[in-house]
């Protein structure tokens, strides 16, 4: 179903949920930094400006490098 993107994000706050952005190139992540704000949780890889907006203590457990086996790493 289409949602707009107030919609969205209250689906995805919504308990049990997590959005998965695996971005190969990304300058301006505007999705991470909506989530940031909203608290919603996510993981996303670290490529383009993403790694930017992630605080350094969470950068490990929530970003991974742009491959399929790093990002299957943080769903487990």
């Amino acid at each position: 179903p289409w949602m707009d993107q107030g919609e969205a994000l209250v689906y995805l706050s919504a308990p049990g949920r997590l959005a998965v952005m695996p971005s190969l190139v990304e300058n301006s992540p505007c999705v991470v930094a909506e989530c940031l704000m909203s608290g919603v949780p996510f993981i996303s890889t670290d490529s383009g400006g993403t790694a930017e907006l992630v605080h350094a203590k969470d950068a490990g457990r929530i970003l991974c490098k742009p491959e399929r086996r790093a990002l299957y790493s943080l769903l487990k």
